[in-house]
């Protein structure tokens, strides 16, 4: 009789299972969709910022004293509740920060140095704006 080589069925079932097991701990660090979700949320936020500060602008203009809104007002305006946003201003008022409600930051924003809501938020940064020159609105997703 002729001796048959090939695997037996527990040989098998250990491979499977090896294999189960890496890909159980290796698929979150190749599939990180929490990052990416929370940078597409971001450009969100910048579009609904940037859409506020146009219509306030457009409002303002049509009343005779055209003005880009303040810092202080811009997240409300955009519809952004601190239930979902952490929002934060210098006390000058011209600097906003928005960063999602699910990351781990502080809603405060020092006037000094704003670092507080850091790598990972929206600003609107409203300082050097005047009638004719539009507030600066970022994106920082180095820390989603």
């Amino acid at each position: 009789m002729k001796k048959q080589k090939g695997f037996t069925l527990i040989e098998l079932i250990i491979v499977i299972v090896i294999l189960g097991i890496l890909a159980v701990t290796a698929a979150p660090k190749f599939f990180d969709f929490s990052s990416d979700a929370r940078e597409s949320t971001l450009g969100g936020a910048k579009a609904a910022i940037q859409g506020a500060m146009q219509v306030k602008y457009a409002e303002s203009a049509i009343s005779g004293s055209p003005a880009y809104p303040t810092a202080d007002n811009i997240a409300t305006d955009a519809g952004m509740s601190t239930s979902d946003w952490l929002i934060a201003t210098t006390a000058a008022s011209s600097i906003t920060r928005v960063a999602p409600a699910s990351t781990t930051q502080t809603a405060a924003l020092d006037a000094a140095d704003h670092t507080t809501i850091d790598k990972c938020y929206v600003e609107y940064n409203a300082s050097g704006a005047d009638a004719n020159t539009p507030p600066v609105i970022s994106i920082e997703t180095n820390g989603c």
